[in-house]
């Protein structure tokens, strides 16, 4: 980072950092933060990239300012009330964009279930990596400590038992 410079600064939503990210890690290895920021990305992109900018075209021609747009198409409310929150804008307002957002709505639940189903595979199959780097061998067995309880020691145990509630009793 030092001797760079920032050359310009601008707003990109959820699915253009994933995008940027991805192009990131096919010419090295993410770094701590990445990783956690690409995770979150794949986790919570409502659309991929080009569909994205497709929306985010639509928003601001219907009049929605470029960083509320960026705001809506990351949230991707389903409900009027969530919108009206990002949105101070009129009634009719609120309605049209609810229906550009109804257009995505399907390619959003087709997108975000085909990103599970690549984090659930990832996750098996690093469990399975995971297993398979550490086998426990016959070796390691015999070395895991193990503690034979017999019934003589059970019944031991109890005696103590009734003895000491016996002892209290009489104290009392």
């Amino acid at each position: 980072m030092i001797g760079e410079e920032i050359l310009n600064k601008r707003r990109v939503s959820v699915s253009e950092t994933l995008e940027l990210l991805q192009e990131r890690k096919k010419d090295s290895a993410l770094s701590y933060e990445q990783q956690t920021s690409f995770n979150y990305c794949r986790k919570f992109s409502a659309l991929p990239m080009d569909k994205t900018k497709e929306l985010l075209k639509k928003l601001v021609d219907a009049g929605v300012p470029d960083d509320v747009a960026i705001n809506i198409v990351d949230v991707f409310p389903e409900h009027k009330g969530t919108l009206m929150l990002i949105l101070s804008k009129p009634e009719k307002d609120i309605e049209d964009v609810m229906n550009i957002l109804g257009e995505y709505r399907e390619i959003s639940e087709e997108y975000k279930k085909q990103m599970g189903e690549e984090l659930e595979a990832e996750k098996k199959e690093k469990n399975v990596e995971e297993l398979e780097e550490k086998p426990l061998d016959a070796s390691e067995k015999e070395k895991t400590p193990v503690k034979e309880t017999k019934i003589s020691d059970i019944k031991k145990s109890e005696k103590k038992t009734k003895e000491k509630k016996k002892t209290k009793e009489k104290k009392k």
